[in-house]
């Protein structure tokens, strides 16, 4: 997937870091969204960096792969 085409995200590396997530969860793209509680459309808009989650839904996904949200917006482990 890398970076071509990519799109600058408002949050700089959470594109990245939640590609990385999601590849190492080993699921689809359909159920890595279900669970973080969001749509897969949602889903790749972040990994694209055309979009941001909210707060809640960061939150959610923070939860559901066990996450801060440091680590995902920051790089902070």
């Amino acid at each position: 997937m890398g970076n071509m085409g990519r799109k600058r995200c408002i949050i700089e590396g959470f594109p990245e870091r939640l590609e990385g997530l999601y590849i190492k969860s080993g699921l689809s793209q359909k159920e890595f969204a279900r669970r973080a509680g969001i749509n897969r459309k949602s889903l790749r808009e972040y990994i694209d960096g055309c979009g941001s989650p909210s707060i809640q839904t960061l939150a959610h996904i923070c939860a559901a792969y066990k996450v801060s949200a440091d680590y995902l917006l920051f790089g902070k482990e």
